[in-house]
């Protein structure tokens, strides 16, 4: 955007901390020399743009995949787990020791005491686990790659974490995951 003041002086968009600003346009007289200096800063507002919300999509599923999942056990009750380094790390080894023979496994739900939870459930536990942090991984891949080959600034601003796919997308991983 080309932007003339009432004295129609040239003037610059700069950005500064994402904000727009116009500035005078110093020494430049001929249209291609304005032209360039604009497009340079609408390739920095892109580019800003572009890697904010790289860093909030990848934000975004982390704590996604973090916040934990729901899990409905084999006496019916519905128990919250979260997904934490940690926390996915003490479940892994609980499966593994269930799927070794262990009988029970002790472990916890969110806010519960730990207690000892039958091998059925710890299995349970640990494919919920596995599949919402599939999910949340593929999905995230999928949204960074629409915002990869996205080309403008307004194509950006739509995309957000929880957004349905673009078709193409959806459809692939729709596939990937129907395969796991």
């Amino acid at each position: 955007m080309v932007v003339w003041d009432a004295l129609s002086k040239p003037q610059r968009v700069c950005i500064n901390n994402g904000f727009i600003e116009v500035h005078a346009i110093q020494g430049l007289t001929e249209y291609s020399e304005i032209f360039d200096v604009l497009q340079v800063h609408f390739v920095f507002l892109f580019q800003y743009r572009h890697n904010n919300l790289i860093s909030e999509l990848s934000t975004a599923c982390n704590t996604a995949i973090t916040a934990g999942c729901d899990v409905t056990l084999t006496d019916g009750t519905v128990e919250h787990f979260s997904l934490m380094e940690t926390d996915q790390i003490n479940l892994s080894t609980a499966v593994a020791a269930c799927e070794q023979g262990a009988t029970a496994y002790p472990y916890h739900a969110d806010g519960q005491l730990c207690r000892l939870y039958p091998a059925a459930d710890i299995v349970a536990i640990g494919t919920a686990a596995t599949k919402h942090k599939l999910y949340h991984t593929t999905y995230c891949n999928h949204i960074m790659t629409w915002a990869r080959r996205a080309e403008s600034v307004d194509e950006l601003q739509g995309i957000a974490y929880g957004a349905a796919l673009p078709e193409d997308l959806a459809a692939n991983m729709e596939a990937v995951l129907g395969n796991a």
